[in-house]
């Protein structure tokens, strides 16, 4: 996992997010949600967004779909709008696949702005 704390904020995913790796994953998931709840504690919540960028995945199942949809919950519970990034072809037709296209907003990288 990769954070750039510029406006807006960016986090890129790498890895495994199958069932083979997805332990490993909820742990920074885990640790990474603590943070962005203490450092959004008194922003301006209408006006946050973070960029999660899905270029680095190796593999996506699943469990990995479920785990990125419980994150994004709870990134939007604490009042900051989820947008998913660089969704190249084959992991959008594993996520639709999958059936869980309705719980992300994919943006087109034209869409994106700094």
């Amino acid at each position: 996992m990769t954070v750039s704390l510029q406006k807006p904020l960016t986090l890129s995913l790498h890895g495994d997010w199958s069932v083979a790796g997805i332990a490993g994953q909820w742990a920074l998931v885990s640790a990474y949600l603590a943070g962005l709840k203490n450092d959004n504690e008194g922003a301006d919540k209408a006006s946050r967004r973070i960029l999660i960028g899905m270029e680095g995945i190796d593999a996506l199942d699943a469990c990995g779909c479920q785990l990125l949809a419980i994150f994004v919950r709870d990134v939007r519970e604490i009042g900051i709008e989820p947008c998913l990034t660089a969704v190249s072809d084959n992991l959008y037709g594993i996520i639709n696949a999958l059936g869980f296209t309705h719980h992300f907003q994919i943006l087109d990288p034209e869409a994106i702005e700094q």
